[in-house]
């Protein structure tokens, strides 16, 4: 994981010394920001790890760039910046006619999580889901039983909507930051 935050010759000479490491890399994330695909393309071009992009993408209009330019292995789309669901499958839709598979971007809660397992469930080209277990102890408080995660896998709810209430009294109680300098904070 970069955070796009390399220029191009750096971005490559850092993935060559990554895969020299011989250590399985699932793939090298964000190596420059989605805005400039042809760039990162230049960058898959002279390295060997497969490219993953995505999480600043923020619609189908921005994947279509980035999979013109043959720029990425993998997507990954964040439910909460590209659009909420139909969005979301709209870009997965999308990359699976480019035999791209998707990996979702969710460094998020539990109701992103929870909308992000419920939209891959209905694609054909889904690889893997990101998603936090208890780095916030509170957050699984906020639904009204703990995510379904046992061995790695998520288990969809059987019930209406995205399965669960949430008790807004507990996020109520975490009401968060109302004001954060940019550079200090990089999720919301």
């Amino acid at each position: 994981e970069t955070h796009a935050f390399l220029n191009g010759p750096t971005a490559v000479e850092m993935a060559h010394r990554l895969a020299a490491l011989n250590f399985n890399c699932m793939w090298y994330e964000e190596p420059a920001l989605p805005e400039y695909p042809d760039a990162i393309a230049e960058i898959r071009r002279q390295i060997s790890l497969p490219v993953c992009v995505g999480e600043r993408l923020h619609s189908r209009y921005m994947a279509k760039r980035v999979l013109d330019a043959n720029a990425s292995d993998f997507l990954m789309p964040d439910i909460t910046r590209c659009g909420g669901i139909s969005e979301l499958r709209k870009i997965a839709i999308l990359a699976e006619s480019y035999n791209i598979p998707i990996a979702p971007h969710n460094p998020n809660g539990p109701i992103s999580t929870i909308a992000s397992a419920h939209t891959m469930a209905t694609i054909p080209n889904f690889f893997r889901q990101e998603f936090m277990l208890k780095d916030v102890p509170w957050r699984d408080g906020c639904l009204s039983q703990p995510l379904p995660v046992h061995d790695g896998y998520f288990t969809l709810p059987d019930r209406p909507g995205l399965g669960f209430d949430i008790d807004e009294s507990v996020l109520a109680a975490h009401p968060g930051l109302r004001k954060v300098p940019a550079g200090r904070a990089f999720y919301v």
